[in-house]
């Protein structure tokens, strides 16, 4: 890519990122300044320590840990189950620096390469004191998971990472994680409360939190919590109407996936009811591989296993726009401003049967079975078969010619070892596009989690805006904001979520 478009672009993305940013603030600001404290009941229906609201990685790993500084805990959760949350319908990749699995791989890495990697990626708008609570503590929650039974994991590369931290589920999912900490919740007897919608916090005259709101079976009932009330109920990628209005970026178009109670109700509660402090609200984990086989719906497709090995991305125009190999959340600034927001996996059948091979099931187009998948294929919808590059494209509803020349051209890259257009690794320049029947699979965006939130402390306590923790009252995961910066580097939401449950159940059982 010459100097000039890559100026171009940065610019676009920068002012898109600033005018978002305005609107964050703008919105953050409306809901700070309208902190509609409820009054305490003069009854309580029931009392405890500490109240976890959200059953996911987040919210278990502080009721644990609170119950472990001896307090009393109860957790609630809105949905019929725990493994409908952000945690469970994840891909299970968990990153931490330092681990006893890297050593034993030989593999050299720390808390402080981390730290790096992280601030780069996120565009240096990470708060700083978050991501060293993610990128110092990461490690010790990860082996708490381990030696508590944490099933079998696989290492895995991700743009963005300088070393190999990614540590992946060998089921794809974040069930194996979640089981982990669920048990101990079990083993500890904390009541999880199924289907209970916590819908207001209460807060006495000087502004010390003091309980909840919760409706179960139709019933409300208030119940107090004499230590603290910490929230980890989730971001709210399942609100399309709030998503649309706190996301510019990615307003109206790709799917919206994870756990459908993501619905922002928790971030709005403690704004509303305490004066929590929004933040990074502008900002999600959009990444390029959405499938959107029903409105803003449908499985995705983790186009960087082939990439690789010798694939390319192009667009509606046949032609590639971008080094493919970069962090797919970065890509998709890139493939926002491409025709109709909508781009093509190219690969030749030796890369796809390789990567499905390698992969268990599911763990290339997720959720899927090969069943779907050669189902998809002769109806030629999103996924796409033909023996040459120019059937191919007419499958597909693009110029022939064109793709036929991107191909020969990337090809040529490959025996040079040189990406001429966009500076590809020549690592990744190892495979000429040849040899069919080639596959195509139609990609859009799909948001997996959002990034803004509530602003807390390096004690996850939320503050409010002038920087004031506001006493009895904690949050965790996808719930708070910051942490990412503006984008988002994989295995680090899972690790967040833990690592911040663990910092904010721990906290909490202080009062």
């Amino acid at each position: 890519m010459n100097d000039e478009k890559k100026k171009s672009i940065s610019r676009r993305g920068f002012l898109k990122g600033a005018a978002a940013s305005a609107g964050g603030l703008a919105m953050a600001g409306g809901m700070v300044g309208v902190s509609q404290a409820a009054v305490p009941p003069k009854k309580w229906d029931r009392k405890t320590d500490v109240i976890v609201v959200g059953a996911g990685g987040a919210g278990l790993m502080a009721a644990v840990r609170a119950s472990d500084a001896g307090a009393k805990v109860v957790v609630l959760q809105k949905t019929p189950t725990v493994y409908t949350t952000s945690t469970a319908v994840s891909g299970g990749l968990f990153a931490a620096a330092g681990t006893r699995a890297q050593k034993e791989k030989g593999i050299d890495d720390s808390s402080e390469k981390f730290y790096q990697d992280f601030l780069k990626n996120g565009g240096y708008m990470n708060i700083p004191e978050l991501a060293h609570l993610l990128t110092d503590n990461s490690v010790k929650v990860f082996e708490w998971l381990v030696d508590n039974g944490l099933p079998s994991f696989r290492f895995e590369a991700y743009p963005g990472h300088s070393v190999l931290r990614g540590h992946r589920s060998n089921k794809n999912n974040g069930r194996d994680l979640l089981d982990t900490v669920f048990a101990q919740v079990k083993k500890r007897n904390i009541p999880v409360e199924f289907g209970t919608e916590v819908t207001r916090l209460f807060v006495d005259p000087k502004g010390r939190v003091m309980g909840v709101e919760a409706v179960k079976a139709g019933k409300k009932m208030n119940i107090q919590a004499h230590r603290a009330v910490v929230v980890a109920s989730g971001g709210f990628v399942r609100d399309a109407a709030t998503f649309d209005s706190w996301v510019p970026a990615y307003s109206g178009v790709g799917n919206l996936t994870g756990d459908p109670g993501n619905v922002g109700q928790g971030i709005k509660m403690i704004a509303k009811d305490a004066g929590g402090l929004p933040t990074h609200l502008q900002y999600s984990g959009t990444y390029p591989y959405g499938l959107e086989v029903s409105p803003r719906s449908g499985p995705v497709c983790r186009y960087w296993y082939f990439t690789p090995l010798g694939s390319i991305l192009v667009n509606k125009k046949g032609k590639r726009y971008v080094n493919e190999t970069i962090t797919p959340t970065k890509l998709s600034l890139y493939l926002s401003e491409q025709p109709e927001k909508v781009h093509y996996l190219i690969a030749s059948k030796g890369v796809w049967d390789e990567v499905f091979a390698k992969y268990p099931p599911g763990g290339v187009i997720s959720p899927s079975s090969p069943e779907w998948i050669e189902k998809e294929l002769q109806a030629g919808d999103w996924l796409f078969r033909a023996n040459t590059i120019s059937e191919l494209a007419k499958k597909m509803g693009i110029d022939a010619s064109g793709l036929e020349k991107t191909v020969e051209t990337f090809n040529s890259y490959v025996q040079a070892g040189n990406d001429l257009e966009f500076g590809r690794d020549a690592k990744s320049l190892t495979r000429k596009i040849e040899g069919g029947p080639f596959y195509t699979v139609k990609m859009t965006f799909a948001t997996v989690l959002t990034m803004g939130g509530i602003r807390v402390n390096d004690k996850c306590q939320v503050v409010d805006p002038y920087g004031k923790s506001i006493p009895g009252l904690y949050a965790a995961g996808e719930t708070t904001g910051g942490v990412h910066g503006n984008m988002y580097m994989g295995g680090c939401a899972l690790a967040w979520a833990f690592t911040s449950g663990w910092f904010a159940g721990s906290n909490a059982a202080k009062g």
